[in-house]
């Protein structure tokens, strides 16, 4: 059985930001089975509408990608929060 250990918490910064944009946010967490320790991780999750395309945001624990929490599947990059911030700040 898979029990939650941590909940992802969306950054305020971010959700101010993807808000404006007319977007939704969710939170992640992560599970861990303890038969096998074994951790799975489901991360905060932002998605925005912009010109008919849905801009897919992936935020993660920081120690999980060289402190670079953020992920944007479309473009398999990552950013720390000031890159991710000044990415969306363009988009505006």
């Amino acid at each position: 059985m898979l029990e939650v250990i941590d909940v992802i918490e969306p950054n305020k910064e971010v959700v101010a930001i993807i808000r404006g944009l007319k977007g939704t946010i969710t939170k992640g967490d992560v599970k861990v089975l303890k038969s096998a320790n074994v951790k799975g991780i489901t991360p905060a999750i932002y998605k925005a509408n912009l010109n008919n395309e849905t801009l897919i945001i992936c935020e993660y624990k920081g120690e999980i990608m060289d402190n670079k929490n953020f992920y944007i599947p479309n473009s398999q990059k990552t950013y720390n929060l000031r890159g991710i911030k000044q990415y969306l700040n363009c988009l505006k």
